[in-house]
């Protein structure tokens, strides 16, 4: 059999893994046996196709069905499993069809100095064992690969396993800021430069995975992490276990599509490839530059509640597109058209003043025809071109003196009136 945490391979009668040490119970043992032909049918073709026979139906304790919402309250914050992950704090979910669905929890590690880490909970139902086994084994092997731990902007997977009649993976917690809390104390021209630079890394990013037909699955605020002294500075985490199952089709939720504005409208009819990860990427871009979530429907229609450049507005509105083909194909096309606008604004920013002063001329009777002749329009700086207004730090100073003076002169009058009164 196959470690469930390394994927070495266990000798037949052995109960520890000869690479990882990770003690094999009697119960996995079992399992493996009531299925001989499992490993050489994944590894001849990890992607088992779905069930022939149609869904199977499955009641556990603990899980009502209804609507394809779950209600369960096994798995709650403070449990802890396998003696050494304490779950601390619920981060968020994604409810598939079927009943099937993703969670994801902020834990600590006791058996290692509390050291922190990401869980994410997977229930899969009305899948045969087979195709689960194959579902978990293609995750799991992708998140062990070269291209998965190559690159230091994702996690690192540090165990997989079994318990309550669930999949848990669990991650290591990258540190730094999330991608909300980095943006919230900036301004909005300094924001939306930082917001195409998160873009522009992060599309760097799934390019390559692309390459090798890897998806994210979905990307949102919380994926997003800021690492002030890593280079690229932009992490991304929360990945989708049954995104790298490859689950196909793999049909989100109608219900909890709606409630999502960073999905691709796609998801809810089981289409998803490179483009409905660039619809969640620039969703959370257009929520970082404005601090308002995007609306369901066209991008275009919408009403940019913050004011945006126009060259960015044009690419938000552009991913933003209700249908795939009206949106960028391909990372590379988004990260061109992201590398471009931030060209142009550094070069703003990088020119001095003087440019920007009317040409001199040799006329002495007319040395300001050049400024004249512009459109007086344009003379006017747009609003976002104005300097914030700091309250001046003498205003109560000022006033208090006033409102002081006013009263003494007052007490003055009254005194001087109450003496001409009792004059003889």
């Amino acid at each position: 059999m196959l470690c469930p945490r390394c994927s070495a391979m266990i000798e037949e009668g052995s109960f520890v893994c000869p690479q990882c040490q990770l003690m094999i119970s009697v119960r996995q043992r079992a399992s493996a046996h009531q299925l001989p032909e499992r490993q050489e049918r994944l590894s001849a073709s990890p992607e088992v196709p779905l069930f022939p026979h149609g869904p199977r139906p499955r009641s556990q304790q603990g899980i009502i069905h209804s609507n394809h919402l779950i209600s369960d309250s096994s798995v709650a914050t403070g449990i802890t499993l396998q003696n050494k992950y304490q779950l601390m704090k619920k981060q968020g979910f994604l409810q598939w069809s079927a009943g099937s669905r993703e969670t994801w929890w902020l834990a600590q590690d006791v058996s290692s100095l509390e050291r922190p880490v990401s869980i994410n909970e997977v229930m899969l139902f009305d899948y045969e064992p087979a195709r689960i086994a194959a579902i978990l084994y293609t995750a799991r092997h992708a998140f062990q690969s070269r291209l998965f731990t190559a690159h230091s902007q994702m996690p690192t997977l540090l165990d997989v396993f079994e318990e309550r009649e669930r999949y848990f993976f669990v991650f290591e917690v990258l540190d730094g800021e999330s991608f909300l809390t980095r943006l919230r104390s900036m301004n909005y021209q300094r924001r939306e430069q930082e917001v195409i630079e998160c873009c522009l890394q992060i599309c760097e990013l799934l390019g390559s995975l692309a390459q090798h037909a890897f998806l994210h699955g979905c990307i949102c605020p919380d994926s997003l992490v800021f690492r002030p002294h890593a280079h690229p500075s932009w992490a991304l985490t929360n990945f989708s276990v049954l995104v790298a199952g490859k689950v196909r089709p793999l049909f989100l939720d109608a219900s909890f599509i709606q409630r999502s504005a960073y999905m691709a409208p796609e998801i809810a009819q089981g289409l998803i490839d490179t483009r409905s990860d660039l619809y969640a990427l620039l969703a959370t871009a257009y929520h970082g530059a404005t601090g308002i979530a995007p609306q369901r429907g066209n991008a275009a229609d919408q009403q940019m509640h913050i004011p945006l450049s126009p060259h960015f507005q044009a690419v938000v509105v552009k991913g933003l597109a209700y249908r795939a083909d009206q949106r960028y194909r391909s990372p590379h096309e988004l990260q061109h058209d992201l590398r471009a606008l931030s060209t142009a604004k550094e070069t703003l920013s990088s020119v001095p003043p003087e440019v920007f002063l009317p040409t001199q001329t040799t006329s002495l009777s007319h040395p300001f025809d050049d400024l004249f002749a512009m459109n007086p329009k344009t003379l006017h700086p747009r609003p976002e071109e104005l300097p914030f207004l700091e309250p001046q730090r003498y205003a109560v100073f000022a006033s208090g003196s006033w409102l002081l003076g006013i009263f003494l002169l007052l007490s003055l009058l009254v005194l001087f009136s109450q003496a001409y009164v009792h004059l003889p």
